[in-house]
């Protein structure tokens, strides 16, 4: 594998690292960059992994295409599948997280481009070397950090800056797996080992360089457990935009675990005892919204996390739907709440500053889409009770319902050209959309 030129790497890189974020990368950008410009040659030790090099020349080549798969990307896409899985046999603890980083960046690159396959391995892939080497188990001996149990592949950390990069590195991994062992039918495994024992502090958005051992907050035992408790010890605490994404993916994947295992146990008569399930964890989804920042400012000033903001408000939503869809049918008030989320996903990404990025994560394929269905649902039912008494024109709320789908189907339009899989699912959208239109 050959690099490309000095000028030419370093378009790829900003191109890159100003679309990272959406792709799952959690390394600190400006050492990233910095270490990547080294004048050493591919491979030494002072630059990221060939793996990870290759990965981000590929995505800064992509995001700079038209939808369309070029030799050139080809090409790219090859040389980092190659160098990953070389990288199988680099001990270097650098290169080992950045393996992890490369993972779960291939893995979002494919599921942007709907090769789910190829998605589901390389995120299986990066939660088997977090397991590995135990970044769900941190903890603080003698107001050092070590990693339990001992055999890990890792070392311990040598400096803050590893500590923080371990600890978003794992919740880069499982973010990834709440996220995408949902919405596929297979599941992306992580071990229950692993879940069923996290003490990481939740990620933080406080730069690398300001957080000190002695501010992280470590758990005595399995964090995520205590924070779907409603455990309000400090050390579950992490309010930051960050956590607030983690946590809502957390909840994401547990509402939608609870919508299937409600649909089977409804087939089978047996739901009584799983009706006060979603009480908790919808205090849980309010807690999180009382505690994001409003999207108004956000959206109205190019916030340089708006991507995100805007990411983890529909995540919080797309909860509600989750929770409240299997009732809706029988439950007045849990249809309205199905509505009223859908209509807060779909205005909040409505947006010229957003939609001009081209750029989102890829999950938003999955929510954006439900957010339409749920509308369309009730585009019909008010379509039967028009036809039951009669009226021969729509009513307001009827065509307001239309034009939500048709925000929604513009939304959708802005990220196809970056994303196989957005233009698959608005390919159905706009073909469910057809069919109920009058």
């Amino acid at each position: 594998m050959q690099e490309p030129p000095h000028q030419e790497r370093q378009a790829l890189l900003d191109r890159f690292l100003s679309h990272a974020s959406q792709f799952g990368f959690f390394l600190d950008r400006q050492r990233f960059r910095q270490s990547a410009m080294l004048p050493f040659p591919w491979g030494d030790q002072s630059r990221p992994s060939p793996s990870l090099l290759a990965t981000a020349y590929l995505i800064g080549h992509t995001i700079s295409q038209q939808g369309s798969f070029s030799q050139l990307e080809s090409s790219l896409l090859t040389d980092a599948l190659r160098a990953t899985s070389t990288m199988v046999f680099d001990t270097h603890p650098h290169h080992i997280i950045n393996r992890i980083q490369a993972e779960i960046l291939l893995s979002n690159y494919f599921f942007r481009h709907a090769r789910f396959l190829e998605a589901r391995q390389h995120a299986s892939n990066a939660c088997s070397l977090a397991a590995a080497c135990s970044l769900h188990r941190l903890e603080i001996v003698s107001g050092n950090v070590s990693v339990e149990p001992p055999q890990t592949q890792l070392p311990p950390p040598s400096d803050e800056s590893e500590i923080v990069e371990r600890i978003d590195a794992f919740w880069a991994v499982y973010t990834l797996h709440n996220l995408w062992s949902t919405s596929l039918s297979t599941p992306i495994s992580l071990s229950y080992d692993v879940t069923s024992q996290i003490n990481v502090p939740w990620p933080s958005e406080v730069g690398r360089e300001r957080r000190h051992v002695g501010e992280l907050d470590f758990a005595s035992n399995d964090i995520v457990r205590r924070y779907l408790a409603g455990d309000q010890d400090q050390s579950v605490g992490g309010s930051g935009l960050p956590a607030l994404f983690a946590k809502a993916s957390v909840l994401f994947e547990r509402a939608t675990n609870f919508a299937a295992r409600f649909t089977s146990a409804d087939q089978s008569g047996d739901t009584e005892t799983m009706s006060k399930e979603p009480d908790t964890l919808t205090i849980l989804v309010e807690s999180i919204r009382s505690q994001l920042p409003s999207l108004t400012p956000i959206l109205d000033s190019n916030f340089p996390s708006m991507r995100l903001a805007v990411v983890t408000h529909a995540l919080v939503d797309a909860t509600v739907i989750k929770l409240n869809a299997p009732f809706s049918q029988q439950d007045r008030a849990a249809l309205q709440r199905c509505i009223s989320a859908s209509q807060r996903i779909i205005n909040s990404a409505n947006n010229p500053l957003l939609l001009q990025l081209g750029v989102i994560n890829p999950i938003m394929a999955v929510v954006w889409p439900m957010a339409c269905q749920v509308i369309m649902h009730e585009i019909v039912r008010l379509q039967v009770n028009r036809a039951v008494w009669t009226q021969g024109h729509p009513s307001d709320e009827e065509l307001q319902r239309h034009s939500e789908v048709e925000v929604c189907i513009q939304v959708m339009s802005a990220f196809t050209a970056q994303s196989g899989f957005m233009d698959t699912q608005l390919s159905k959208v706009q073909l469910a959309y057809a069919n109920i239109k009058t």
